[in-house]
C-alpha cells in the first residue's frame, strides 16, 4: 500500500538524523521526498492531509501562502505586500496602482515583523515603515527618509577619517574635511525629456562622469581610447530634487553633487576656466540627449569648509519631499506628478554615494537590515511573518510580550505554538 505524504515525512524522521539520509530513499520508500525539509511545510502537510509528492506540497504551499485570498483570511491587508519589507507575493496590478501606494501611506507603521534570533533564542517583532517621500511620519524634514540619508552620509565621512573615535567622531572628521558642492540644473523648455526613470537615471550619471573627470584621475583605458576616471581616494555623494517647494506645480529637476576631500591645504576655490569647462561639458552632453540647441545652461560652485555649514548642505541635498506636496497636488488635480513619485519612481535612488566607500542605502528598508536593527549583536535571524498591532496589545495583556520601546515588542518565551499563532492564527 502506497504511503501518504505524511507517513513518507515520518518514516523519513526514523531513516534520517539531523537531516541527513542514512539510507536510499528506494529502500525506504520514499523516492519524490526531499531530505532538506522545510519545517513549516511538514507541519503543513500533518495539519491539511496533503496528498502528492514533497515538491509539489511546497509549490501548493508557496502558492496558498502568497495569495491575495489566503492573506485575507488570516488578517494580512493587502498593504501587507510590501516590497520594500516582503519582497512578493503582491499581485502585479498593486504595482502600477496610485491608489494601492496612498493606502499603503495610509497605513504606515501598522504592522510588526517577526523575527526569531537563533544566536540568542528569542522572538522580536519590529515596527514596518512605509518609507514613502509623501508619507506625513516619513517624508519631509526630519522625517524617517531625511533621518536615513543623513546617517548614510554620515557614516561615509566618518569612514573617511577612522582615525578618530567616540562622540565627537563626526565633528572631527567634518572638520579635517571640505565639500566641492555644485549644482546642475536643466533649462525649463527640455525637462520634459527627463520626466521619467530613464531620464532622471541619465541626468544623475553624466553630471557624476563630469565630477570624475574634474576631480578624479584616470582609473583605465578604454577600447574605443576614451578614459575611465574616478574619484581615487575622495568620496562624493549626490541627490536629485524633482520640485521646489516655491513652486510645488513646477517640474524643476537639479542635480546637486558634493565632493569630499581631506583639508590638507589644497586649493578649494576653482578658476574661472574650470567653471566654463563644466559648464560646456554639461552643454554639449544635454545636447548630445536631446537633440536640442541651447544657449547657455547653469552650473554652480561653491566650497564649504566650516563643520556647521557642511551639516546644513547635508540636510538640505538630502531632504526628501512631503505630505504638502501631495495635498498641493490633490488640490490642483496634478495627477501626472502623484503618479510619477509614487509609481514611476518607486525604489529609485535618490541619493548616491560614488567614490571611495561608494555603499549607499537606499529609502526603502531591507528585511535583512529590519532584522540586523532588532538584534544588533548578530546571530542567524529568522522571518516568520507580520502581526498587526492589535494582535501584540492582545498577547501583551496576557503577558506573552513585553513592550521594550514603541517600535519594538519581545516575546517573554519562545515555543512552536506562538510562532504558529503569529503566522496563522491571529
Amino acid at each position: 500500500m502506497a504511503l501518504c505524504l505524511a507517513e513518507k515525512l515520518e518514516h523519513l524522521d526514523r531513516h534520517c538524523k539531523d537531516g541527513l539520509c542514512l539510507s536510499r530513499p528506494s529502500k525506504a520508500g520514499l523516492k519524490g521526498v526531499h531530505f532538506n525539509r522545510r519545517p513549516e511545510i511538514v507541519s503543513w502537510v500533518h495539519k491539511t492531509g496533503f496528498e502528492g509528492s514533497y515538491s509539489k506540497a511546497e509549490k501548493y504551499y508557496t502558492a496558498i501562502y502568497n495569495s491575495y485570498a489566503y492573506r485575507q483570511k488570516v488578517g494580512y491587508p493587502p498593504y501587507l505586500e510590501l516590497e520594500s519589507i516582503s519582497g512578493g507575493g503582491r499581485k502585479k496590478s498593486h504595482g502600477k496602482s496610485v491608489d494601492y501606494e496612498l493606502y499603503r501611506i495610509s497605513q504606515c507603521g501598522s504592522l510588526f515583523a517577526s523575527f526569531l534570533n537563533q544566536k540568542v533564542g528569542k522572538v522580536r517583532h519590529k515596527r514596518c515603515y512605509c518609507m514613502k517621500q509623501l508619507c506625513p511620519g516619513c517624508g519631509g524634514e526630519g522625517g524617517r527618509v531625511h533621518k536615513r540619508r543623513k546617517y548614510s552620509i554620515y557614516t561615509k565621512i566618518e569612514s573617511l577619517n577612522s582615525g578618530y573615535k567616540g562622540n565627537d567622531k563626526l565633528e572631527n572628521s567634518l572638520s579635517k574635511s571640505f565639500f566641492r558642492s555644485h549644482t546642475f540644473t536643466i533649462p525649463e523648455h527640455i525637462r520634459c525629456f527627463f520626466y521619467d526613470r530613464s531620464g532622471l537615471n541619465w541626468l544623475m550619471e553624466s553630471a557624476k562622469l563630469i565630477i570624475e573627470k574634474y576631480y578624479g584621475e584616470i582609473i583605465c583605458k578604454k577600447k574605443n581610447r576614451e578614459y575611465k576616471y574616478g574619484l581615487g581616494d575622495k568620496t562624493g555623494f549626490m541627490t536629485v530634487h524633482l520640485f521646489s517647494e516655491k513652486q510645488p506645480d513646477k517640474f524643476n529637476p537639479h542635480i546637486n553633487i558634493d565632493v569630499i576631500e581631506n583639508d590638507d591645504g589644497r586649493l578649494k576655490k576653482i578658476s574661472p576656466d574650470t567653471l566654463s569647462k563644466l559648464k560646456l561639458a554639461w552643454k554639449e552632453k544635454l545636447e548630445r540627449y536631446t537633440g536640442v540647441e541651447l544657449d547657455e545652461v547653469s552650473v554652480e560652485y561653491h566650497y564649504i569648509d566650516k563643520v556647521n555649514q557642511m551639516k546644513h548642505r547635508i540636510k538640505y541635498v538630502t531632504r526628501p519631499l512631503n505630505s504638502s506636496f501631495l495635498s498641493e497636488w490633490k488640490k490642483n488635480k496634478k495627477n501626472r506628478f502623484i503618479k510619477m513619485v509614487l509609481v514611476d519612481l518607486k525604489k529609485f535612488r535618490h541619493l548616491r554615494v560614488f567614490g571611495k566607500h561608494v555603499k549607499s542605502m537606499p529609502d526603502e528598508i531591507s528585511i535583512k537590515e529590519l532584522g540586523e536593527s532588532v538584534f544588533p549583536g548578530g546571530g542567524k535571524n529568522e522571518f516568520f511573518g507580520f502581526v498587526t498591532q492589535g494582535h501584540l496589545n492582545s498577547l501583551e495583556f496576557e503577558k506573552r510580550v513585553i513592550k521594550i520601546d514603541d517600535d519594538t515588542y519581545e516575546n517573554i518565551e519562545v515555543d512552536v505554538g506562538l510562532k504558529k499563532c503569529l503566522i496563522y492564527n491571529y
